[in-house]
């Protein structure tokens, strides 16, 4: 099978003061028993161009040929392509198993979307136990939070995460955020509390290395030992290498 691109232009953001091209024009052919390798730098478009290949991304302009399925602008991507091209992430070892024994057994849903400076994320956990003696608690928790870039930058997404920001003024640049939390650790005879956050946060980026942050978090915890409902402020630095 042979994989065909022809002229494929691809913009994320496209029509908006935000719009970044990252494919412009690429013609491409992949044939059967040939190993293809595609070199260059971070964010030169390596990985978009091989999410058009298996239909994650559709092109802007341009035909992309897998076998005889066509993908090309405003066309649904066909169902059976998802079994004559499979993805591999870049780091296998970070989806298929985690770092420890309870992010293996704990259940999560993630949701994450940026459309300019707002980005907004969400995420719902959960971790079931079981034990030689008593019952088997699950606990649970989720937080959604939204950030707005004050100075027009938009938040970049890699390997399942935002990281820092592209910044070219030399003022560098603003954000705001907020987000709610929470997580139940009550369940059959087990009361390990229940705990509630609002954090409210300004951040500012300079145009290299620095990242100062301001939170003002609210607590609403009710423990084993009773309530608790502390205001926490924090002020933290960060250095980028």
């Amino acid at each position: 099978m042979t994989i065909r691109l022809k002229d494929v232009r691809f913009t994320y953001a496209a029509g908006t003061r935000w719009a970044r091209p990252v494919l412009k024009g690429v013609n491409l052919e992949a044939r059967p028993g040939k190993c293809l390798g595609i070199l260059g730098g971070n964010g030169s478009g390596k990985t978009t161009l091989i999410r058009h290949m298996n239909g994650l991304l559709l092109p802007e302009s341009g035909e992309v040929l897998v076998g005889d399925l066509a993908l090309r602008p405003g066309v649904k991507r066909p169902p059976r392509l998802s079994g004559e091209v499979g993805l591999v992430f870049q780091f296998p070892e970070k989806q298929l198993f985690a770092e420890t024994v309870l992010d293996d057994v704990a259940l999560g849903l993630e949701f994450a979307g940026s459309y300019g400076p707002v980005t907004l994320r969400s995420e719902f956990y959960r971790a079931d136990w079981g034990r030689s003696e008593g019952s088997d608690p699950s606990f649970d928790g989720w937080y959604g939070e939204a950030s707005w870039f004050l100075t027009g930058e938009m938040a970049n997404y890699r390997q399942g995460k935002f990281i820092r920001p592209d910044i070219r003024r030399d003022s560098g640049a603003w954000e705001l955020g907020v987000r709610y939390s929470t997580i139940d650790l009550n369940d059959e005879e087990v009361e390990g509390g229940t705990e509630d956050n609002w954090s409210f946060g300004l951040n500012w980026y300079s145009r290299i290395h620095w990242r100062f942050m301001g939170n003002v978090i609210k607590v609403d915890a009710d423990g084993p030992k009773g309530e608790e409902d502390p205001w926490i402020v924090q002020f933290r630095a960060q250095y980028f290498f």
